[in-house]
Parts: C-alpha cells; sequence; structure tokens
C-alpha cells in the first residue's frame, strides 16, 4: 500500500507580516511566482483582465439637472449580485457637460473619505434611445444611436436627511439635537477632506462642494454610516475665493457671497449652519420666497439684513449631559455673514467633538444612528411612536438610553408642542410672519416684496 505524503506546512512571508500556508512541495513549485507569470502572460497579449461581470439596472431612484441615478446589481462570476448606484449623464451630445462629469469622477476617485460616497468606475457605452415626444416643440424624435457615460458609485441603503427631517415633520417630532450635532460632525469630516485636497505637487486646490443639501447627506440605515453625496457643481478655485458667472447651488442653503457669485470652503461651512438650524428648530433660518431665480435670490438677500434668532432662541431643550445653547452658539458662528469669522471644517470638527459631543464622555456613534432611524419608523401622526412590545429589551434601545442619556429610547425624540419653543419666537409664528426666525428690524418684521 502507497504512503500518501503528508502536506507541507511552510510560512509565508508577506510584507513583514506571517501565515502558514499549506500543501505539498510539487504544488509549491507550480505555483511559485504564479503573480509574475499572469503579468508577463498580458504583457503578451493584451493587456487588460477580460470580465463577465456587467450592471443590471434595477429601478429608477432620482433625477437632477444633470444626471439620472439607478440602483443597479453588479452581476460577477456565480451569480453574486452587489448593489450599486449608476449615475447616467444626460446631455450626451454636450462635450462640455460630458468633460464635466469626468472631472466629478476624477475627484470622487480622489476621495478616499470613508463619509464621502465611493466612486467605483466610470464607464461609457454605446446605446440606441428610443425616440421621445419634445414637450417644447411638440415633434417626436426617432431612434437615436448614442453614447451613454455613467458613473458606478457605492450604493447606500437608506434613507437621505431630507427625508429623515420630512418624517420628523409629518409626525409632527422634533430632531433629538445630539443626533444633530452627531450628523453635522461626519459630513463635517467629509468636507475636511474635500477642503485639504491637494494637487500632485502639494498645493491646496480650494475645493469648494457648493451643493451641501439634506438631500446630499445620505445614511446607510443598517450600520448607521452617514455618507456626503453629489460632487457634481463642486469646484476647485484654487484662490481664496471663486468668481462664478451663474449661481450654483440651491437658494436656501447659498450663503451671502454665493449669492453673489462667489464661492469658498466657508460657504459650503454656512451650508451645514442651515442644515443644523433646519434639524435643530424645524424652521429654516431664511425661507425661499418668488418665482423666478432672480427672485429668490433677491428675497434671500433683503433676508439677511434682519439679525437671525439663535436656535436657542427659538427652541428650549434642557439636558444634563448636551449643552443645547453650546450647539446653538456653533451654528450661529457657521452661520457668520463674514466668510472669514465661520470656522473651518477642521475648526468645526474639533468644536462638534471636543465641546458638544464627547467632552463629558460618551456621546452618539454610528450605532446610535441607526437604531435612531429604525425608531423612527415606528411615529405616527401626533408625535406618537409606537415600537413593537419587544423592542424597550432590545440592543437599539440600550444604545440610545447609554449615548443619548435618556431614561427611556422614545424620550431621544421631542414633540414638535408650543411648549418646546420660546414664548417670543411663538409669538413672531402666530402673528404670521413671513420668517419668525428673524427678528424684527427698526420694529417691523421681514416682508417679501409682492
Amino acid at each position: 500500500m502507497a504512503l500518501r505524503r503528508r502536506p507541507v506546512r511552510k510560512v509565508v512571508r508577506d510584507g513583514g507580516d506571517e501565515a502558514l500556508s499549506t500543501g505539498t512541495d510539487s504544488q509549491e513549485k507550480i505555483l511559485a511566482d504564479y503573480g509574475g507569470r499572469i503579468m508577463e502572460g498580458l504583457r503578451e497579449g493584451e493587456k487588460n483582465l477580460k470580465s463577465i461581470s456587467h450592471y443590471e439596472l434595477v429601478k429608477e431612484l432620482g433625477e437632477g439637472g444633470m444626471g439620472t441615478v439607478f440602483l443597479a446589481h453588479h452581476v460577477s462570476e456565480g451569480g453574486i449580485r452587489k448593489e450599486v448606484a449608476i449615475k447616467v449623464l444626460k446631455d450626451t451630445t454636450d462635450a462640455v457637460a460630458i468633460g464635466k462629469f469626468v472631472e466629478e469622477a476624477q475627484l470622487l476617485a480622489q476621495l478616499s473619505q470613508g463619509t464621502i460616497v465611493e466612486l467605483l468606475a466610470l464607464e461609457s457605452m454605446e446605446m440606441n434611445l428610443p425616440g421621445h415626444r419634445d414637450p417644447r416643440t411638440g415633434r417626436t424624435t426617432g431612434i437615436k444611436k448614442s453614447k451613454l457615460y455613467f458613473m458606478v458609485l457605492e450604493y447606500v441603503n437608506g434613507p437621505g436627511l431630507d427625508q429623515v427631517l420630512k418624517a420628523h415633520a409629518d409626525t409632527t417630532l422634533l430632531m433629538n439635537p445630539a443626533m444633530v450635532g452627531f450628523i453635522l460632525n461626519k459630513a463635517v469630516i467629509a468636507l475636511a477632506e474635500a477642503h485639504m485636497l491637494t494637487d500632485d505637487h502639494g498645493r491646496q486646490l480650494n475645493l469648494v462642494h457648493r451643493d451641501i443639501s439634506p438631500s446630499n447627506i445620505l445614511f446607510n440605515k443598517k450600520a448607521g454610516i452617514t455618507k456626503l453625496a453629489d460632487f457634481g457643481v463642486a469646484k476647485a478655485f484654487g484662490g481664496e475665493a471663486g468668481v462664478e458667472k451663474k449661481l450654483v447651488g440651491k437658494p436656501r442653503y447659498m450663503a451671502p457671497e454665493q449669492l453673489e457669485g462667489y464661492a469658498n470652503p466657508a460657504s459650503d461651512i454656512w451650508a451645514l449652519g442651515v442644515i443644523g438650524y433646519e434639524a435643530l428648530t424645524g424652521f429654516s433660518p431664511y425661507r425661499v420666497f418668488g418665482k423666478t431665480t432672480h427672485d429668490r435670490v433677491d428675497n434671500m438677500r433683503r433676508q439677511l439684513e434682519f439679525e437671525l434668532r439663535a436656535p436657542k432662541e427659538v427652541r428650549k431643550v434642557e439636558h444634563d449631559r448636551f449643552d443645547f445653547s453650546q450647539l446653538s452658539d456653533i451654528v450661529m458662528l457657521c452661520l457668520h455673514q463674514s466668510p472669514s469669522a465661520r470656522p473651518t471644517s477642521l475648526e468645526l470638527n474639533s468644536m462638534l467633538e471636543g465641546k458638544y459631543l464627547y467632552s463629558k464622555g460618551l456621546g452618539p456613534t454610528n450605532k446610535t444612528l441607526s437604531a435612531y432611524l429604525k425608531l423612527l419608523d415606528y411615529a405616527i401622526a401626533g408625535g406618537e411612536i409606537i415600537p413593537p412590545p419587544d423592542f424597550g429589551g432590545g440592543e437599539d434601545a440600550k444604545t440610545l438610553c447609554a449615548t443619548l442619556w435618556v431614561e427611556d429610547p422614545i424620550d431621544s425624540f421631542f414633540d414638535r408642542r408650543g411648549s418646546e419653543y420660546q414664548d417670543e419666537f411663538l409669538l413672531s409664528a402666530k402673528n404670521k410672519e413671513p420668517n419668525p426666525c428673524l427678528k424684527k428690524k427698526d420694529g417691523k418684521a421681514y416682508s417679501p416684496p409682492v
């Protein structure tokens, strides 16, 4: 009877790490320098690894001015399916639009921070677009051969902050201030990487997102991870401030200098301040009035002439662990009309973490955000939250109580009642002032022109 050879256990060293590998001597010889053989084989012929993987569109997620976003599956060997987001450029005939689309992809490829939606690939393909009826001319076009450009992006499986804020409003609830501070902090960590980005020579690019808004702050609901998305109108100015011939961004979140055609990293900080104000109070600090872009921008400028009430002058919050007054002050620093007076992204990160969230120990985590979003699903109109009977004894409830310092997880939410607001603000709201967040000037409240 032939004896079977015992496997050889060999120590493999790779970059200083040691691992045990099991195999026969003959196998070891066959597999020796396998990587080198692959590279040599590719050099003799094609230099690309051919792949059978492909993308299958599942459904449309949303549509913007320049592109449409789809949920898709990246299907690879063995039928493995991974969810991805596909962002398709609309205008495939405009060389400028294509250039901007490629620039966005190149920019995302340089941003590696885990709080920014990751670019996986930039692709193009030839396809026949079906004809459609032009709403302006009434003419119907025929089938058109077109080159499709699309980005493959990380899919963030969860709601955007805009949806979360709407869910609070629809159920007459106010957001937990500590959760607001946590989300702002995650967003500003992403901004810090963008603002500090340098070129190959180490020169700062002075990158500005220019479109920070709740819809561009996304959440992975299961893991509680926050992601900053959509760098489609981001621009690297290189100098201290950039001039754009046309207005870029959403007027509601545009800084004073942005309304005048200028933008710098401080403009993104202003937008975060607006988001923080909305999330804390349930009211926008500056409201959008008017039908045309010119009217909306003009009304924004007029509102800037009035003094803004701080969040602590709008809403009452008392908490032994988290100082609402301190968070209010941080938000108001972001909303300073002078860009130079606003904190940088790194300074804002330091303020939120060191002064507000964790100065006294344990505070909110990704797990807290995940539990908070899950509990929000059980909220109903009227400010009630009715979780399943076993929720109170589960890990999510324990996390909310421990990290938000509440006795009951439902205490993480606040009813949108009159008792939650300051009397002076309530009086302005009851008088139906167009923007009760603004203080009166010369005895008169702000009133948009008719």
